[in-house]
């Protein structure tokens, strides 16, 4: 599908370029200032999927929405410990105690899930990624509030003991997702 022209121009406007619009012809200015942008947006994107990826993979369409909207929702509630951008917090790794790494979330860095281009699940936590971030989906009533979530099939009961002080909002699959008190 080709994007008409006139929308073009439009995202060269929104993200800070400019635009000047003659019969047949659009001239835009600073193409490596919005081109290193659009590349950024792509990776944000992107770390958004691999964590709705390696984290839902076998999940129905809700479910994938729902770890994009966590992810999505800790990037901006801009808190230090979670991560300022989408990459951030898909891929934030922190120090136990006990000298061991833990991810948030766990996928990517704890399971060693890689990431195949071009795999049919992957374009699938693609498409719900987008429609997370792009479309502004949200869920309905309490779900809009969490931002945790885990598969209790895969909780270490000797060192999972964090989501015991969130309330529960709700299951969607394999996943509960909670919110702070």
């Amino acid at each position: 599908m080709r994007t008409p022209i006139a929308a073009v121009a439009a995202l060269f406007l929104i993200l800070g370029g400019t635009a000047v619009a003659e019969p047949l012809k659009i001239t835009v200015t600073r193409p490596d200032f919005l081109s290193n942008r659009v590349e950024w947006m792509k990776e944000q994107v992107r770390c958004v999927r691999n964590a709705v990826f390696t984290e839902a993979r076998g999940e129905s369409d809700l479910g994938q929405r729902m770890v994009a909207w966590v992810v999505a929702q800790r990037a901006l509630d801009n808190r230090r410990e979670w991560g300022r951008t989408f990459c951030d917090v898909a891929y934030r790794i922190r120090a136990n105690p006990d000298g061991t790494l833990t991810s948030q979330f766990t996928g990517p860095v704890r399971h060693g899930v890689s990431v195949q281009e071009g795999h049919p699940d992957l374009e699938r936590a693609e498409r719900n990624t987008l429609r997370v971030i792009l479309e502004d989906w949200k869920p309905e009533g309490e779900l809009q509030l969490a931002r945790f979530y885990q598969r209790p099939e895969h909780a270490d009961p000797t060192r999972s003991k964090w989501f015991k002080k969130l309330v529960v909002v709700g299951k969607i699959d394999n996943h509960v997702f909670y919110r702070s008190r």
